[in-house]
């Protein structure tokens, strides 16, 4: 059964409402060398805020980069004055699972 390896918590970013952007997790410190990521989800949490559906922010673009260790997601909207929890969650090529997210805040 895979194991969660890792769990960390990237820097806190904001972003005007209505832009595109795309944020970066890189799991290069956790994931051993010669592996690689096989598997991404990229989720959205409301932690602060009202929106009924936090998901949408998560556009669906995302590429895997840096020796294959790194991900970038693009995220669009979100609602002005509110906190997203951006969670990042990977499984390497011998299903080792690592997490890393990053807190988001919209502003206007």
């Amino acid at each position: 059964m895979p194991a969660v390896v890792s769990v960390y918590r990237n820097v806190s970013l904001s972003k005007v409402n209505g832009e595109i952007f795309a944020v970066y997790f890189t799991f290069a410190s956790q994931i051993p060398l010669a592996f690689y990521i096989a598997i991404v989800d990229v989720t959205s949490v409301l932690i602060s805020g009202t929106d009924s559906d936090p998901s949408t922010m998560i556009d669906g673009w995302r590429d895997i980069v840096g020796n294959d260790v790194m991900v970038v997601q693009q995220v669009n909207g979100g609602v002005a004055g509110n906190i997203y929890n951006i969670v990042c969650t990977v499984t390497d090529n011998v299903g080792d699972i690592y997490v890393a997210e990053m807190y988001l805040a919209i502003t206007t």
